[in-house]
Formats: structure tokens, C-alpha cells, sequence
């Protein structure tokens, strides 16, 4: 009994503390749940914390970034007027040389400055449906300065500094770029002849920043050889020769304009055509100043007939097909004198081509702006054609004092 009673004892106790050790081995269990949830929540707390504190800095580096981008657009620009004044930048680019101040110009000048810059946004698209669809505006009419630059030849990320809306395209620049060559020239006391026009514009080329066209390459080639005046000139008849009638006309030195124009013209494109061409829209641009309420087509009347005879058959065509819009005048002309041509030749770059096109659409609109919008839809090469026709129709009928302002290189 007394063994029994030693051994029923020892149950009970082994069987008390197994049961104590279980009850504190549940309490255990429990403290050490809690104290994983616990440490879960201040994980996530801390994982939440930084998620907020990550987006703060990314929104705070973002706005940063912001106000730093236009802080630097607005000194840049303010560094691009102070040019005006004499003052220049070690940082500024090639292209803050360009700019020149409205006052000093006239109506032909600014104007073909003016529809080239509005023009710009969309130079150099054939294709019409592309053109329709790069227009920002719903109006598709109102083309000029379009928000979103789309020439598929040229942009700012390939030029810095250049091609932004407002600024003018490769033709612009080189009107703008030869124009203050005159200038210098004038102001150096030098004689205006061909060859101080090649040496001069040799010096702005090694400087420039832009696009440069074939002529002005195979220029640089020919005059690097060692060829002077006029064998220095490329045999090219492309539409940069008529912004020489406009400077020409602006400059309106004397009475012997036409010889001055022709080396003007020849130091860089030594070809008949080209000159040609640059002496009918002198000779229009005058007799519009001569007679400034006559309407344009009287005045295309009385100057027709004293053409170059290599454009004669050309401007009777024009006068033939005037009923037509632009672009329908272009096909027909390509079918008369192109035959068998790419669908683009008639809206290229090339003249007569582009000085008939300059003459129909000053001949059939009625304001600048009408006549820079036909010229940006008919599309093609419309920034060298913008040139004459901003010409034409801001020294005939003025200009927008609203598309003045948005030529970020005039002040």
C-alpha cells in the first residue's frame, strides 16, 4: 500500500507539472504570437513610411526638376534678347546671332521672316494626310506656329538651339544669317560684290549651327578648293535664291539693283534659272512699293511681260490657271512642264517651281495670313516659298502684330 500510495504520488505530480509546463507552454506560445504581430505591424508601419517618404521625394524631385527647366528656358531666352543689345554669353549658341530687331526692318523683310518662322513647325511634309494629322489645332486651317514642331528632316534634339515654334527654319536662318552679312559688309566699309558675299558667308557657315543644305555644302567644297567669284557658285536652281530678291529690295540701294542681285545670287547658286527667278519677285516687289493700293494682279499684269524669256511660258501658264487653287495649279504645272515627274516635283524646293507657287498664292489670297496659311497646306518646301510670299503680302497688306510676337527672333 505504502509503495502504491509512493507511486500514485509521483503520477499526480509528474502529472501537475506536465500540466503546469503545458499551460505556461501556451502562455509562451501566446506572448510570442502577440509579439510577432506586433513586430508584423511595425514592419508594415515601416514599409508604409517609406513607401509615403519615397513618393515625397520623387514628387519634391519632380517639381524641383520643373522649376529648375523653366527657370533655365526663361534665362536662356533672356540671354537671347540681351544679344540685341551687344551683349553676349560665352554659353549662348551659334543661334542667338540671328537675332535682329523689327524696327530696323522693313515690311518685306519682317514679313518673309515672320511666315518662315510660322511656317517652320511644317516644312518639308509631302505627304498631305500626314500633314493633316500632324496640325495640333481642331481648325486645320489655322496651321501657323504649330504647337508640336514636325518636320521630318530637321528638329531641336538634332540642332540645339534651333527649330523650337517660333524660330525659323534653315531657310529663315540663312535669310536672316545673310542679311546681317550685308551689313557687316556695309558696315567694314567693303564693296558689295561676289566675292566679299562668298567670303563673308563662308565665315557664317563655319559657325552655324543648323541644318545645312546641299548647296551650301557643295559651296563650302568648291570655295575650300580655292574657287573664287562666280565659279565659287553652285549650279542649283533651288528656291534660297529668292530670299537675295528680298534683302535686295530691302536694301533698295540704287538703280542698278538687278546687276547688284546677280552676284548677290551667283557667289552661291551660279545658275540661270535661279536667277532668273530671284529678278521676277525683285521686279513684283517693286512695282508693289511703286504702286501700293493697286491690287497684285494689276501690278503681275504690267510686269508679266518684261520676264526673263526663260520664265515667260511659265508665268503665261500661271496667268492661264489662276481659277485653280494652289495645289491643283502645282499638279497642272507638273503635268505641263514635268511630265512623267515624282508626285513631289511640283511642291519641291526647285524653281520656277517655287516662284510660280509664291505668285499664285499672292495673286488669289487676300491678307497675309491667308496666303501664308494656303502656302503651309499645300505643303512641300513651304518654308522657302513662306519667305516670298511673307514678302509680298506683309509689304502689300501688313502684318499680324500677334505672329510678330510669337518670332521669338525678332524683339
Amino acid at each position: 500500500f505504502d509503495a502504491f500510495q509512493d507511486t500514485h504520488s509521483v503520477s499526480r505530480a509528474t502529472k501537475h507539472e506536465t500540466q503546469k509546463n503545458s499551460t505556461l507552454e501556451m502562455k509562451m506560445t501566446a506572448i510570442n504570437y502577440h509579439s510577432k504581430k506586433r513586430n508584423l505591424h511595425r514592419t508594415g508601419q515601416k514599409s508604409l513610411y517609406f513607401i509615403r517618404s519615397t513618393i515625397t521625394k520623387i514628387f519634391v524631385a519632380s517639381l524641383f526638376s520643373w522649376f529648375a527647366f523653366c527657370t533655365y528656358k526663361n534665362i536662356y531666352e533672356y540671354f537671347l534678347r540681351l544679344e540685341i543689345m551687344g551683349i553676349k554669353s560665352s554659353r549662348m549658341t551659334d543661334s542667338a546671332s540671328l537675332i535682329i530687331h523689327k524696327n530696323n526692318l522693313s515690311n518685306a523683310l519682317l514679313g518673309a521672316i515672320v511666315a518662315d518662322c510660322a511656317t517652320m513647325p511644317l516644312h518639308w511634309i509631302y505627304d498631305s494626310n500626314k500633314l493633316n494629322e500632324s496640325i495640333v489645332n481642331e481648325d486645320k486651317t489655322a496651321c501657323e506656329f504649330n504647337a508640336v514642331p514636325s518636320c521630318p528632316f530637321y528638329s531641336t534634339k538634332e540642332f540645339p538651339g534651333h527649330y523650337k515654334v517660333g524660330q525659323p527654319s534653315p531657310y529663315g536662318e540663312q535669310l536672316i544669317g545673310t542679311y546681317q552679312l550685308v551689313q557687316k559688309i556695309k558696315a567694314n566699309g567693303k564693296d558689295l560684290n561676289g566675292n566679299t558675299y562668298a567670303e563673308g558667308f563662308k565665315k557664317w557657315l563655319s559657325t552655324y549651327g543648323g541644318r545645312k543644305d546641299s548647296v551650301s555644302k557643295a559651296f563650302e567644297e568648291k570655295y575650300e578648293a580655292g574657287e573664287t567669284y562666280p565659279n565659287c557658285g553652285v549650279d542649283d536652281d533651288q528656291a534660297m535664291s529668292l530670299y537675295k530678291a528680298v534683302i535686295a529690295f530691302h536694301e533698295a540701294s540704287s538703280d542698278n539693283n538687278e546687276l547688284e542681285l546677280e552676284s548677290f545670287v551667283r557667289f552661291l547658286q551660279n545658275n540661270e534659272m535661279a536667277l532668273a527667278s530671284s529678278q521676277v519677285l525683285l521686279h513684283f516687289l517693286k512695282a508693289t512699293a511703286a504702286a501700293p493700293k493697286d491690287p497684285l494682279r494689276n501690278i503681275f499684269d504690267r510686269i508679266k511681260s518684261k520676264a526673263p524669256l526663260i520664265l515667260r511660258d511659265h508665268l503665261a501658264f500661271l496667268d492661264r490657271n489662276l481659277h485653280l487653287g494652289t495645289r491643283d495649279f502645282l499638279v497642272a504645272w507638273g503635268e505641263e512642264f514635268r511630265p512623267g515627274a515624282a508626285y513631289y516635283v511640283p511642291i519641291s524646293c526647285h524653281n520656277p517651281q517655287a516662284l510660280v507657287r509664291i505668285l499664285h498664292i499672292c495673286l488669289t489670297a487676300s491678307s497675309f495670313e491667308e496666303g501664308v496659311r494656303t502656302n503651309i497646306l499645300v505643303g512641300g518646301d513651304n518654308a522657302s516659298t513662306a519667305i516670298g510670299i511673307g514678302a509680298v503680302l506683309g509689304n502689300h497688306y501688313g502684318i499680324p502684330k500677334g505672329w510678330i510676337d510669337k518670332s521669338i527672333f525678332l524683339s
